[in-house]
């Protein structure tokens, strides 16, 4: 079962697999379902990105936001959490928990190290009302995404919201979280 809004190109095999909405999949992802007896079942959650090459061995399963890096084969009976980013090569890879997220208008964006995920969710939320108040003024995600990469002088040293959000310092997390409210607040 493929959902709403998931992007698969040509020269992908996908048997026995569940794809959340918003997922993307790159060309040459395979899904191993047959182990040589029995066929089994995979699931992939909403708005995970699925490099070029990956084989995910079934049954396998990875939640929300998932970001696996190109040539990577996921083991059988994996269950990758949230916002995890695997990286590596074939059978040796790493998952990396609190890392990957994913921001409509934006995209993926992978963070230099494990972040707080209550406050990155949080930022999320309101980056996700911010885009929805850019839209209800009738501009396009260009706008937002303009905004999110473009250095914002509230920031020490002029840094890009973009910046923020990518590392691991709380109060720069927290400061990002006070600009968007303001953002909001101008648009309203």
């Amino acid at each position: 079962m493929i959902e709403k809004g998931v992007k698969i190109p040509h020269f992908c095999y996908l048997g026995n697999v569940r794809i959340g909405k918003c997922s993307n999949i790159a060309a040459g992802v395979i899904t191993c379902n047959f182990d040589g007896a029995e066929k089994h079942f995979s699931i992939i959650g909403e708005r995970c990105f699925i490099g070029a090459g990956v084989h995910l061995i079934a049954p396998c399963s990875l939640e929300t936001e998932v970001f696996v890096g190109e040539g990577i084969s996921i083991l059988p009976f994996a269950s990758i959490k949230k916002h995890s980013f695997v990286v590596g090569s074939g059978k040796n890879y790493k998952i990396k928990e609190n890392r990957s997220f994913y921001i409509d208008g934006i995209g993926w964006l992978l963070t230099s190290e494990s972040v707080d995920l209550l406050l990155a969710e949080k930022i999320q939320f309101q980056l996700e009302q911010l885009r929805q108040l850019i839209k209800i003024k009738r501009q396009k995600d260009d706008v937002f995404r303009k905004w999110f990469y473009t250095p914002n002088q509230e920031f020490l040293m002029s840094k890009r919201p973009v910046d923020c959000f990518r590392e691991l310092d709380v109060e720069k997390f927290e400061m990002l979280m006070m600009v968007i409210r303001q953002q909001i607040k101008s648009l309203n």
